[in-house]
């Protein structure tokens, strides 16, 4: 059977996983749940015209390098992911250029900041232009304004399960926000995220849509 679009639950032993894309020359979207070991083993020329990933960091790393990926979609489940990190420039291996993006960060409990994660994207995939982080946390507004401002490409830019703290006293002049705060209180969500929308616009030109969601 030649299949378009696989979604794949791992279970046990998988290992006859790489040799069922072997026989998939058709494939343009795949969705892994789990961890597939031996991956690395996947001949470079199967599934050749791969478009769309969904899968655990590990896994894309593998599957991404010379096939035609434009639309990626990552999960952390733990660990935090470096900005010399290889598995992140395997993903710019792709041979067609990773223009939408996703991060699901909802379950990560790494040690590190957003700030790092947000500059190893951008270093390893700077062409995107539709990009999604799944969060759950409290993060300062300036990580959001200098995180985002390094997709000079970006167009779409969705937020979800964010909350914002608090700006203290020595907020910048220039933004009206700090990258300084107290974790224990946030900001009100709806003003200042129209604060963060206009900066970014500035600094974002192509910028023309913008979507947040506090947390659960």
């Amino acid at each position: 059977m030649q299949l378009i679009r696989l979604v794949y639950f791992v279970s046990g032993n998988d290992n006859n996983f790489c040799q069922l894309l072997q026989t998939q020359p058709h494939l343009e979207h795949l969705t892994i749940h789990g961890g597939i070991q031996n991956l690395e083993t996947l001949d470079k020329k199967a599934i050749p015209k791969l478009r769309r990933l969904t899968a655990r960091l590990t896994e894309a790393a593998a599957i991404a390098p010379s096939r035609p990926i434009e639309e990626l979609h990552i999960r952390c489940y733990s660990g935090t992911p470096n900005i010399d990190d290889p598995l992140f420039h395997n993903l710019s291996l792709s041979t067609q250029t990773i223009r939408i993006f996703s991060l699901d960060l909802l379950w990560w409990n790494g040690e590190g900041s957003l700030r790092s994660i947000f500059k190893v994207v951008a270093l390893n995939l700077p062409e995107i232009e539709q990009l999604t982080f799944w969060y759950g946390g409290v993060v300062a507004p300036q990580v959001i304004l200098d995180g985002v401002s390094l997709f000079l490409s970006i167009r779409r830019l969705a937020l979800l399960f964010f909350d914002l703290t608090v700006a203290t006293e020595q907020s910048s002049p220039s933004t009206g926000l700090s990258d300084d705060y107290d974790a224990s209180q946030k900001l009100s969500v709806a003003d200042n995220w129209d604060d963060i929308f206009r900066i970014l616009k500035q600094r974002c030109p192509l910028l023309v849509d913008f979507e947040h969601t506090p947390r659960m």
